[in-house]
């Protein structure tokens, strides 16, 4: 009979275990073939070119996926990213095909063989930027970008010392109805001193020490409120006669004033690009512009003479600028040394 029973408990758990799992291969043939769920597609427009540093991201190129009666459309990014959602019922029957258009560019074509892939797609341009024969060139040089950033000094403005009394009476012993030392042997009192270092001020190196009375018997803390240190709380515990404490701390003022920074761009080919922190401002470029130095505030608006200029934001916050001459202008070849040389100028 026990051997019946454990064949048949056996038995069970096999069908259980093959049940569960033709209910989850079911499941999973549901979701995987399931003609509702959307297909997507991720890609990235950039200009094609030989130099893998020169497929700049191109913004504002519009893709089309038609899957039989079913158009969709999206615009790339600043990044030059795009991402398309094609319903399941035509995404997964047909294959679509990616239709790229961009200004300035050839119109692309691209088929969509493997869906579950980033898809890159390098356009050409119509006409590459070209200097006419007797075209008078411009050369710009000693490039950098320039701009004020927020930064905060700390100014020693001098000290705080305060004294308080933690006044209590020896060797009465302690009751439930009273504050006790920490072995609740003795009675004990408790004082406390708070200070506010004010506006834009804050403590550095603060103490606090038991100076006269009999110390031994005292016990202290020291509190500080806040990161910023603005405000000190110094409690102590006494369960001697009155004793007297001393607080001290360096009192520092936060000044808040800007620095000009400068950074050199990278450049290849016609295109310079360079990056700055999310909080900058007054963004300008310095240039030499056929040997003589010029300042040429960015803007809002990105206009510079000489080229063309776009900005994006990456993920991280940071302002990512590029630049591109315009016809009639050449960057001048510069030594690395040149290129990287450190700048004192004010």
């Amino acid at each position: 009979m026990e051997i019946g029973l454990k064949r048949r408990k056996k038995l069970v758990a096999w069908v259980a275990a093959l049940v569960l799992s033709a209910i989850v291969f079911v499941v999973f043939l549901r979701i995987r073939f399931d003609d509702t769920h959307p297909l997507l597609l991720e890609g990235a427009v950039v200009r094609k070119d030989a130099d893998p540093h020169k497929e700049l991201p191109l913004e504002g190129a519009k893709i089309t996926a038609k899957v039989g009666q079913t158009v969709i459309s999206t615009t790339s990014d600043q990044s030059g990213y795009f991402r398309l959602a094609i319903p399941g019922k035509a995404g997964w029957t047909q294959k679509p095909t990616l239709s790229i258009v961009h200004g300035g560019y050839v119109p692309l074509l691209l088929p969509i063989s493997r869906p579950a892939q980033l898809y890159v797609a390098k356009m050409e341009e119509e006409r590459p930027a070209v200097t006419e024969p007797n075209q008078q060139i411009t050369e710009i040089s000693a490039i950098r970008a320039r701009y004020t950033v927020d930064t905060v000094t700390n100014v020693n403005i001098g000290s705080v010392v305060k004294t308080f009394q933690v006044v209590n009476q020896g060797n009465v012993p302690c009751t439930r109805q009273m504050m006790c030392s920490p072995d609740k042997k003795w009675k004990a009192s408790e004082a406390s001193l708070t200070l506010e270092a004010g506006p834009d001020n804050h403590y550095r190196h603060a103490r606090a020490s038991c100076i006269a009375g009999p110390c031994p018997f005292t016990l202290t803390e020291l509190k500080i409120d806040d990161a910023a240190a603005d405000k000190i709380t110094v409690k102590a515990l006494n369960w001697s006669d009155t004793t007297t404490m001393l607080v001290e701390a360096e009192v520092f003022h936060s000044m808040v004033g800007q620095n000009i920074t400068r950074s050199y761009p990278v450049i290849f080919g016609r295109t310079l690009n360079f990056t700055l922190p999310a909080s900058v401002e007054g963004i300008s470029i310095e240039a030499t512009v056929d040997e003589t130095p010029i300042v040429f505030p960015l803007g809002p608006d990105l206009q510079l003479s000489w080229a063309v200029c776009t900005e994006r934001t990456d993920t991280e916050k940071t302002q990512v600028y590029r630049c591109e001459l315009k016809p009639g202008y050449e960057f001048r070849k510069e030594s690395p040394l040149q290129k990287t040389a450190p700048d004192s100028a004010p």
